[in-house]
């Protein structure tokens, strides 16, 4: 996302430290600014108050089903804020068709204050949906 959105200010959020430092050897490398990489549990570094309620947009990585995700994002994200998801609907997680239903991903969205704003085709086979928080 930095790369084809360079004015991004992005936090990576991880718990292996190995990734951490892959990740900050990416950033120094390259030669981005505005990338800060975070080595810890997402629901650890969402409750401190330098991330706590700051950011605009989450995306996770292969975290899990949209419950899941919004449970970890909701404390990192602004009123307003958004997150984009999998749609589940025709997207694969580690080789196995993912059985969950468009339906049952917009009812656990709905639970956790999110709202359904737009649906993307990315590539041939995935989409991404992206969430508004409702509040």
């Amino acid at each position: 996302l930095k790369f084809a959105l360079p004015s991004l200010q992005m936090l990576l959020v991880e718990s292996v430290r190995k990734k951490v430092a892959f990740c900050q050897e990416v950033v120094r490398a390259t030669g981005v600014t505005d990338v800060t990489v975070a080595w810890g549990r997402g629901e650890d570094v969402g409750a401190k108050p330098p991330h706590r309620q700051r950011y605009d947009w989450a995306v996770s990585r292969a975290l899990g089903q949209g419950a899941a995700v919004a449970e970890l994002a909701l404390p990192f994200l602004k009123p307003g804020g958004r997150i984009a998801v999998i749609d589940l609907e025709k997207s694969h997680a580690y080789g196995h068709l993912i059985s969950y239903t468009p339906e049952e991903q917009d009812a656990w969205m709905t639970r956790a204050g999110f709202a359904r704003a737009q649906k993307y085709d990315f590539l041939e086979d995935f989409y991404f949906v992206v969430y508004a928080l409702a509040r």
